[in-house]
């Protein structure tokens, strides 16, 4: 199965997704390309800047007198995903600390943000992570929140990668460097030249380093690729 059919089978089953990868394989892009085509909004969260009750809610009172009371409110966007509905994509997963987790045990099944419960049928919930030796500071996943996803690998494909890089997917952003516009005939040699190194050396792809003093350092990847480009 391709990764957008996979997407779209959870979606319709409203489970949960955790799309596994090393850096810099495009797993960010693949899903926010994914929403976008379905013409989904995706409001992206970094789960290890925020704090327990930014998915928990934040206490706040509410009420008068006599019948005060806590609520707990939602973050901005949970508040706006129940309005308008999409994705929400939890990025960078391994490397939210254990009281993180523990915090996003209700929002990956239930959907539930504060005392905000967002709709499943108009929701969709999708996380993506790196193994922990090779995050940012990373951290397991706790199984309690390992056991709330259904597991895919984000599989690189070298030959799918090459026809598709030169195009950027159909989907080319607005062209700019240093406040004027870029010509789109140059901007595409340039991608063709990299797309055609790497026919010649698909090796060279993805070449994370296999010594870990060396992983801190520059080495290949999609993500680098683009930028060669």
């Amino acid at each position: 199965m391709t990764l957008d059919s996979i997407l779209d089978s959870a979606t319709k089953a409203r489970v949960p997704v955790l799309l596994w990868g090393p850096p810099g394989v495009g797993k960010s892009a693949a899903i926010n390309s994914w929403a976008k085509r379905r013409g989904q909004a995706c409001w992206t969260v970094i789960a290890s800047l925020r704090e327990p009750a930014d998915f928990g809610g934040l206490p706040v009172l509410s009420g008068k007198e006599s019948e005060i009371s806590v609520a707990f409110a939602p973050p901005r966007f949970a508040v706006e995903a129940s309005t308008k509905g999409g994705v929400i994509f939890l990025d960078e997963l391994t490397t939210a600390p254990p009281a993180v987790q523990a915090a996003l045990l209700r929002a990956v099944v239930d959907k539930a943000f504060g005392d905000l419960d967002l709709d499943p049928a108009k929701v969709t919930l999708i996380a993506a992570a790196n193994p922990p030796e090779e995050a940012a500071g990373g951290w397991d996943l706790a199984p309690p929140l390992a056991n709330r996803f259904t597991h895919q690998k984000f599989t690189l494909d070298p030959p799918s990668w090459i026809e598709r890089f030169p195009s950027y997917w159909n989907e080319a952003p607005e062209l700019s460097w240093a406040g004027r516009n870029v010509d789109e005939g140059t901007w595409g040699n340039s991608r063709s030249l990299v797309a055609a190194f790497v026919r010649t050396r698909p090796d060279l792809l993805l070449s994370v380093p296999k010594d870990e003093s060396k992983r801190g350092q520059a080495w290949c990847s999609p993500r680098t690729w683009d930028f060669a480009s």
